[in-house]
């Protein structure tokens, strides 16, 4: 694997993991198949991660998301929302939470539906800032009602989240230092207005749960 020759904190490895998303050959597959469209939303989540955590990035790799990906990652994000459509059911989430048994195991595992959202902002994150540099793009009305509908999608996904069934579930970390690691990491836009799942909802409903004031 390649690696970034930068010295500076990049404790979530998102330099390396932007590189290797840009070394990806799916990129260059055909432009309406399912590999292009998950390469370029891996590629669209690694450039907005990186703007969230304010990752080191060298000269070489501070761009934007390139214009002919733009279409195939709206398509892999909207594909990744759907995909994580099930995490969010307090039943299914239960029993596979029952399944695991070991609670190492079952933190990892509410851990990577919290992960899975942190990676579908970034992404949603990094296609809008590549479509409205593009404004002038005869594609820029067919994009703009694609990402009011995925906007509408992880609206959806935020309500369902956020049910107190579902938030139980996501409570049972809230002690854990995943969550305030993550948030810690945020930077500028992104620290003062977090995404939900970092906003310290998870926590406080935890707190509740638990009679803390």
């Amino acid at each position: 694997m390649t690696t970034s020759t930068d010295t500076r904190p990049d404790p979530l490895g998102l330099v390396d993991q932007l590189i290797d998303a840009l070394a990806n050959p799916d990129l260059n597959a055909e432009p309406s198949s399912p590999a292009r469209a998950k390469a370029a939303f891996r590629l669209a989540a690694s450039i907005g991660a990186c703007r969230m955590f304010g990752a080191p990035l060298p000269a070489e790799l501070d761009g934007e998301l390139p214009d002919d990906l733009i279409d195939a990652a709206i398509d892999g994000l909207s594909q990744a929302i759907d995909a994580a459509r099930d995490d969010a059911d307090p039943e299914l989430v239960g029993r596979r939470w029952e399944e695991l048994g070991e609670f190492p195991d079952r933190e990892a595992f509410i851990a990577k539906i919290i992960c899975k959202r942190a990676h579908i902002q970034a992404a949603y994150n990094a296609i809008h800032e590549a479509f409205v540099d593009r404004w002038d793009s005869d594609k820029f009305l067919d994009r703009l009602d694609r990402l009011c509908a995925i906007g509408a999608k992880m609206d959806e996904d935020e309500l369902r989240m956020r049910r107190p069934a579902m938030m139980q579930w996501l409570a049972t970390i809230a002690e854990r230092p995943y969550l305030s690691n993550l948030r810690g990491l945020l930077v500028g836009e992104y620290a003062d207005s977090p995404p939900w799942f970092l906003s310290g909802v998870i926590e406080r409903f935890a707190a509740k749960l638990i009679g803390t004031p």
